[in-house]
């Protein structure tokens, strides 16, 4: 039982230690005014596309498409119009 105290205050000076280098330190803001979470945000900063490729993205976006699936979709209809064109197929008057 005694180990278990020993070890949680090891990993408290640690983090306190951690917490005291990083208010002195002036290279990173981030890690200057919050130094605990600056390091997790680093963390998942350097992690990040990894976790983008498994989370973020699904197993089909990454993909090209088929040429059997790409026949089968729909055409896109075209509803921008120009100017002086009638959707319902003749010009205006000019006048």
């Amino acid at each position: 039982m005694h180990a278990v105290y020993i070890i949680l205050a090891i990993l408290a000076f640690l983090i306190l230690g951690l917490a005291i280098f990083d208010l002195c330190q002036r290279k990173h803001a981030i890690l200057r005014s919050f130094p605990l979470i600056g390091h997790l945000r680093y963390l998942l900063e350097a992690i990040g596309p990894e976790l983008r490729q498994y989370i973020v993205t699904d197993n089909d976006s990454e993909r090209p498409f088929s040429p059997v699936k790409k026949k089968n979709s729909p055409a896109p209809r075209n509803l921008i119009f120009d100017f002086g064109y009638s959707p319902r197929g003749f010009a205006r008057a000019d006048g």
